[in-house]
Order: C-alpha cells, then structure tokens, then sequence
C-alpha cells in the first residue's frame, strides 16, 4: 500500500512540475513579447526624434 501512495506521489509532483514548467515558458514568450512591444515603441520615439532634429537643422541651415 505504501508504495501505492509513493508512486502516485511522484507521478502527481512530476505532473505538477511539467505544468509549472509550462507556464514558466509561456510567461518567458509573454515577457520577451512585452520586451519587444517596448522596444518597438521606443524605436519609434528615436525615429521621431531623429526626423525633428533633421527637420530643425534644414530650417536653421536654410535660413
């Protein structure tokens, strides 16, 4: 009986790590998305910010 209990125990702590497993894959995707989301955005503010400063220097060099 007791080695009954003992293998449905480590099949149940073994199930139990997959699925902790899992999840910890899943939240690394969701934070490299996250990361990528940011870094995109401040890609963008760069570009934007590079855009004004050639703007600027056309209108200070063409006057």
């Amino acid at each position: 009986m007791r080695k009954l209990f003992s293998g449905m125990k480590e099949r149940i702590c073994g199930e139990v790590d997959e699925l902790v497993d899992e999840k910890e894959e899943k939240n690394g995707i969701a934070w490299l998305n996250q990361y990528l989301g940011e870094w995109e955005e401040e890609s963008e503010k760069v570009r934007e910010v590079v855009e004004r400063e050639e703007r600027l220097k056309e209108e200070f060099n063409g006057e």
